[in-house]
């Protein structure tokens, strides 16, 4: 009877051990959330704010793309279903010309690219590929300023660029 009564407890004490960590791996999962959404509406808001100023819209442009490669896939995803971000991104992209220097042209493709990564690290279905990639086209004059990525001279945002274009065009045909 002792020892049954032992081996329920132990049950039990498990169990409840279970649920609190599972309790506080989502509690933390939301504070991130939380705290993102607060530092991207704070990000947000400086690039609506850095009116011409293309030294504060680069600074802006580097912030973000520092806050969205710290968060994890499940936050990135979010802010591609909710839809701010990449408008806003790809509004930067279409704006980008040579008189406004193309040095923040890498880190606007790093940050879709980043995002692009969240959606299958997240097992994101083939629909949601689909809606992301023709979010891209349509915020970028159907695909034409991801275009100007491969018109700078460095390499590496060339790069991110001919990956922002892979990751594009597959889910455009037909």
């Amino acid at each position: 009877f002792i020892d049954t009564l032992s081996e329920n407890i132990d049950t039990a004490v498990n169990t409840i051990d279970t649920a609190v960590n599972s309790i506080e791996t989502e509690v933390d999962g939301a504070l991130q959330q939380i705290d993102a959404g607060v530092d991207l509406n704070d990000i947000l808001d400086e690039i609506g704010q850095a009116g011409r100023s293309e030294t504060a819209k680069l600074h802006c442009y580097q912030q973000l793309e520092a806050l969205t490669r710290v968060q994890a896939p499940e936050v990135l995803r979010a802010w591609i279903i909710d839809g701010r971000v990449v408008p806003t991104v790809c509004t930067a992209l279409c704006r980008l010309d040579e008189s406004s220097g193309l040095a923040v042209a890498g880190s606007l493709a790093r940050t879709l690219n980043c995002m692009g990564r969240a959606l299958d690290q997240t097992d994101a279905t083939p629909e949601e590929l689909r809606a992301f990639a023709e979010q891209l086209v349509r915020h970028t004059e159907n695909g034409k300023a991801m275009l100007k990525l491969l018109q700078v001279e460095d390499v590496d945002s060339q790069t991110q660029g001919l990956a922002l274009l892979h990751r594009v065009y597959p889910h455009k045909t037909g």
